[in-house]
């Protein structure tokens, strides 16, 4: 498990789409600024997470708590549940979700679909990119319809700026502009 801070807001990308919210179901979306596509982690006691929608205010969740492959990941009403606790693993730079209900399945974009409209969904662990997820335009400051397009512009101008000048992360120098293999620069990167 990770720590990767608490009460801060940011969109879930994955194939170069975000994690949304239509309805109460979540799906992947082309990206835009919309508040749906917004994120709220709270880190929990137990080191797990709630991750919660800033347009519905609902919480991630296992529907019906159905600890089964194929099983439809929604927003609701928090309870408290193990169903709406995620304990968050980063490999290779890229972050998986588990659900506290289970100890090998995590959040999955079904049948590996990366495109807009594909459902998520609950999926044994399996190491496919469909459950490998980026976070993005990182903030403590808590999105709303007058601010989420000021707060996507200024994470790009940190991205552009760090992308072509370099920035430190754990101790470690990185300089893009000069070593290709650091071109992909996410905002969690340097957004404390």
């Amino acid at each position: 498990k990770s720590d990767i801070g608490t009460n801060f807001y940011t969109n879930i990308e994955v194939g170069g789409k975000r994690v949304a919210v239509s309805g109460t179901n979540v799906v992947l979306e082309n990206a835009n600024s919309g508040l749906n596509q917004f994120w709220k982690f709270e880190r929990q006691s137990d080191g797990s997470y709630m991750i919660i929608n800033v347009a519905n205010g609902y919480v991630l969740d296992v529907s019906g708590a159905k600890n089964a492959d194929g099983t439809n990941i929604q927003t609701y009403n928090s309870n408290n549940s193990a169903a709406q606790r995620w304990h968050v693993f980063i490999q290779e730079g890229k972050y998986i979700f588990r659900s506290a209900i289970s100890s090998n399945r995590v959040v999955d974009v079904a049948g590996g679909n990366l495109s807009a409209g594909a459902n998520i969904q609950l999926y044994s662990f399996n190491n496919s990119a469909a459950q490998k997820f980026t976070l993005t335009n990182t903030t403590t400051k808590k999105p709303t319809a007058g601010n989420a397009q000021a707060i996507l512009t200024q994470a790009k101008w940190v991205a552009d700026f760090c992308r072509n000048n370099g920035f430190t992360y754990g101790g470690t120098s990185y300089n893009p502009a000069l070593n290709n293999s650091e071109r992909l620069v996410s905002c969690d990167r340097f957004v404390g």
